[in-house]
């Protein structure tokens, strides 16, 4: 019963708005409003408690609004925004495009209500000829925003569009002429049409998040997304650092120029962190980034990326190789931005032995589809939880990645193909440390445990930053299969990574694989 009808006040068109509210809260819950019942997803929650307000002045006036409402929420909310096309008889401003569209793409996914594909994932298609709509659907999204750039004299043309990918239409569009200082003005005004075109229910802390200006200096801007370019062509089998190198020049320039320019510091903070971690031993860097992490949060305390850097850092070689701490700072960096860290946490959980990671691989997944690197590594995950049939089911789509086909080699005694490709490998990429730590979890994935003492040393030593990756996992899998095995590669590695001397002792399985404590070798074992 509607407050007027309880009350004997008069009732009007309202109150039957009321009465529906009521109907479909039972139909989602299965319960009377303020009776509990099963959680209502929050869009779906906004429009129920609009039509069931006490004050009718806060309720929809009309079921038109409510119908319009319910039908916005049947409306596309994935979008990708492409790389915009540069022309300009400067080869050095083709960084722009994808500059252009990383900001926007930071912008936009502060918007809770979509789901925005991340910078990463679009990268590919900067300076590539596919057609717009086509690169929509290779990234499984409803809407697409395209761009051009092109330099005049003394200023830039910029044409935008927000086209839907299902049917090409054309949702939004608009040019822009700006002077060369004010092209990333315009950022703003993107984001605002397409909340607007979307008809997105945008807070007032989100609209804080969205128009807080990042730097009103344009050298800097240009600086940073120069920097932020250099970083995303990072070697991914962390053989060349001159990506790395240059993105760190470029944006200790930015920060120089603004020195209150927080995502500048934020993200110098993670290069730098990426870059000792992975192409280290840098201490003197790593103290570096944690001062540019430290700068940032003291300019803009809401940026997800701080945490997210410190997590990394955390679970360094730098750091001992806090898992916990590692996992708070990305519940933390998660907290600020829902989007992102879903295969950071899903790593971590990997290593700890928790089923989580799956859930976290997943979404990963669902943010970024077309993304191979994600799909290897769910596939790698596998293997290190020994699961081998389910690791091969998933990877059935790489086509036949060639690092995936080293994980699967039976070893350096398996067939004459299978050592040429071992040998490939490491002749091809002779510093990269993942090939150990695969060889080692494919052996344990085979039960070829009788190998794995002997060259146990070497691969730990040639493992590099990731050797995190052998010494615990290693010893523990072999220690609840082989219980005299696993006590002979846990006493030995506690010289091969001094940081990691608690995994001598036995309780430091538990938290790392957990199904190691049921072991009835586990209570009556010494490791020491």
């Amino acid at each position: 019963m509607s407050p007027e009808h309880a009350s004997g006040s008069p009732v009007d068109g309202r109150t039957d708005i009321y009465s529906l509210g009521v109907v479909l809260h039972e139909l989602l819950t299965g319960r009377l409003p303020n009776a509990g019942g099963h959680p209502i997803p929050a869009d779906l929650a906004r429009i129920v408690i609009k039509a069931i307000s006490p004050d009718r002045g806060h309720r929809y006036q009309n079921a038109g609004e409510m119908l319009d409402d319910l039908r916005r929420r049947q409306e596309p909310r994935s979008i990708a925004v492409l790389p915009f096309q540069v022309f300009s008889p400067d080869p050095s401003d083709n960084y722009l495009g994808f500059g252009m569209a990383s900001e926007i793409v930071t912008r936009i996914s502060r918007i809770d209500e979509l789901a925005v594909r991340p910078a990463s994932a679009v990268k590919r298609y900067a300076g590539a000829s596919i057609e717009s709509l086509a690169a929509g659907r290779e990234q499984q999204v409803d809407l697409v925003i395209e761009g051009s750039m092109q330099r005049g004299a003394g200023e830039w043309r910029v044409d935008v569009s927000l086209l839907q990918v299902g049917d090409g239409a054309s949702l939004w569009a608009d040019s822009f002429r700006l002077g060369e200082t004010e092209i990333f003005r315009m950022q703003h005004e993107v984001v605002r049409q397409v909340a607007a075109r979307l008809r997105l229910d945008i807070g007032s802390q989100q609209l804080l998040r969205l128009n807080r200006p990042t730097t009103l200096n344009a050298a800097a801007m240009n600086c940073y997304l120069r920097g932020t370019n250099h970083f995303s062509d990072r070697d991914p089998n962390l053989i060349d650092r001159a990506p790395c190198d240059q993105a760190i020049a470029e944006l200790s320039k930015a920060v120089e120029l603004d020195p209150d320019f927080a995502e500048a510091h934020a993200k110098l903070g993670y290069v730098m962190g990426y870059r000792a971690i992975w192409y280290g031993p840098d201490e003197p860097m790593i103290a570096r980034a944690m001062e540019a992490l430290d700068r940032a949060e003291s300019l803009n305390p809401q940026l997800a990326e701080v945490p997210l850097a410190r997590g990394m850092i955390k679970w360094s070689q730098y750091d001992g190789f806090q898992v916990e701490a590692a996992i708070e700072e990305i519940h933390r960096a998660r907290r600020l931005d829902p989007h992102i860290a879903h295969f950071e946490l899903a790593e971590l959980y990997a290593h700890l032995g928790l089923e989580e990671w799956v859930e976290e691989m997943e979404q990963a997944i669902r943010l970024d589809p077309a993304n191979d690197f994600l799909r290897s590594n769910r596939f790698r995950f596998y293997l290190f939880h020994g699961q081998l049939d389910e690791a091969v089911r998933t990877n059935l789509n790489l086509a036949n990645h060639p690092f995936d086909d080293v994980f699967l080699a039976p070893g350096d005694d398996g067939g004459r193909a299978d050592r040429l490709l071992v040998e490939d490998w490491r002749r091809n990429y002779p510093e990269n440390g993942f090939l150990p730590s695969s060889r080692l979890s494919s052996m344990l994935c085979k039960g070829a445990w009788t190998r794995l003492w002997p060259p146990f040393p070497r691969f730990c030593s040639n493992a590099g930053s990731i050797r995190h990756t052998i010494i615990p996992r290693t010893p523990s899998r072999a220690f609840m299969r082989w219980p005299v095995a696993g006590r002979k590669l846990f006493t030995g590695c506690a010289p091969l990574s001094p940081r990691a001397s608690p995994i001598t002792q036995p309780s430091f399985t538990i938290p790392i694989l957990p199904e190691c404590a049921m072991s009835p070798s586990f209570g009556n074992s010494s490791l020491n």
